[in-house]
């Protein structure tokens, strides 16, 4: 993994006199896609065709429209 992708501004950067300097957040800020890219979370549930899904955030998850349905959390 490119520790240089770490670089986002919110979550690490380097202090000039060349000291990391780190900042905890105590809630999720962003997240690495599939294309190996850092995106914001988006924890709303959008509706599709077969239910409601979340899939902008570190986990997948799927909730079926009718009772009877599979939901999953990945």
């Amino acid at each position: 993994m490119d520790l240089s992708r770490l670089i986002d501004g919110s979550s690490w950067n380097a202090h000039p006199a060349g000291v990391n300097q780190t900042a905890f957040h105590g809630k999720w800020i962003n997240y690495l896609d599939a294309d190996d890219n850092w995106k914001p979370i988006d924890c709303i549930v959008k509706p599709v065709a077969n239910g409601f899904q979340v899939t902008k955030a570190p986990f997948n998850c799927h909730f079926p429209l009718k009772s009877d349905g599979i939901a999953y959390f990945e």
